[in-house]
């Protein structure tokens, strides 16, 4: 799989196979997952959750615009719609 690959290549604890039911930030930066009950402080994460379930998952939960625009992007791209460029 794609995670234990980059498991297998980082120099840090990475832990793969877990649900992560909240991930937790400070308005700039992720500070932790939640997987079960338990609080996991991390500074970084990397995901292959699609974006809308992403975003659905941050707490606290961000602006009901930013949920809108991370759900249109999903569905675009699962359409085959056109994205929109970053800037």
């Amino acid at each position: 799989m794609l995670t234990d690959a980059l498991a297998a290549r980082c120099d840090a604890a990475i832990t793969t196979g877990k649900a992560v039911t909240r991930v937790v930030h400070d308005g700039t930066s992720v500070t932790g997952v939640v997987v079960g009950e338990q609080l996991i402080r991390a500074t970084e994460l990397i995901s292959t959750v699609p974006l809308d379930r992403l975003v659905g998952l941050l707490d606290p939960p961000p602006h009901r615009s930013l949920l809108a625009q991370a759900r249109d992007l999903s569905s675009r791209s699962s359409s085959g719609g056109p994205a929109s460029p970053m800037r």
